[in-house]
């Protein structure tokens, strides 16, 4: 069973990946590997992923449609998982181009060879962004976003909004060092809200999370510290 991820590199794309090879599944990767962030951890990453015999890995942009189709001629993919994407709402301000191209024209060209060549199933990963400053309530499937006809829509987010502040002061306590703080005025593009009902999830995958923010920016902290420090 061959399946398809985009953005391989990237922390979902990566430990899905590792699930699924755990898993006994057939892995294509794709990143483009740009330097949005750390190219030295998406390679490292992928390097976890390499030695792995059912795993392949392309650096391919999804921009490139002829490079892309090949390799779903080549593949034949039962299952899609399209998570490549540029992100960052205030780098959007800075260089719009990128956005158009990976997250309009590289998407454009994911949904027509999907189309082209069908997989069981096309499941792709979208933004919080999409719901705008949406204030009255925790973002929920059926806000007005233009409804997709298709695909299901699932949020997967907090249920529980954490103050900035909560936040940091969480690191603060991860890293046993205070924090330099410069208070800005709202940023262009920044949204006051962010949470999600995440109830449909729930309900049609009985996933429960697990985790709450002060043990998750514990467990990211050593891991910060142990790759780069």
């Amino acid at each position: 069973m061959h399946i398809l991820i985009t953005g391989a590199a990237g922390f979902i794309g990566f430990h899905l990946s590792k699930l699924l090879l755990e898993r006994g599944f057939s892995v294509v990767g794709v990143d483009s590997l740009t330097d949005y962030y750390d190219v030295n951890l998406k390679q490292a990453r992928l390097d976890q992923l390499k030695g792995q015999a059912q795993f392949q890995f392309h650096k391919l942009d999804i921009c490139d449609f002829d490079k892309l189709k090949a390799l779903f001629i080549e593949h034949k993919f039962d299952y899609v998982v399209h998570l490549a994407a540029q992100v960052g709402v205030r780098y959007s301000l800075e260089n719009p181009q990128a956005y158009i191209q990976t997250n309009l024209v590289g998407f454009g060209n994911m949904l027509e060879l999907t189309r082209a060549y069908p997989p069981k199933h096309f499941v792709y990963a979208s933004s919080s962004s999409v719901y705008g400053n949406q204030t009255e309530h925790a973002f929920l499937e059926t806000d007005n976003t233009d409804h997709p006809v298709s695909h299901s829509v699932f949020n997967i987010g907090n249920s529980k909004a954490v103050q900035l502040l909560d936040f940091i002061q969480a690191i603060e306590k991860a890293a046993g060092k205070k924090a330099i703080l410069n208070k800005s005025p709202m940023q262009a593009g920044d949204v006051t809200n962010t949470y999600a009902d995440v109830s449909a999830l729930q309900s049609a995958t009985d996933y429960e999370p697990t985790t709450d923010v002060l043990t998750g920016v514990e467990q990211f902290v050593k891991w910060y510290q142990s790759f780069y420090l």
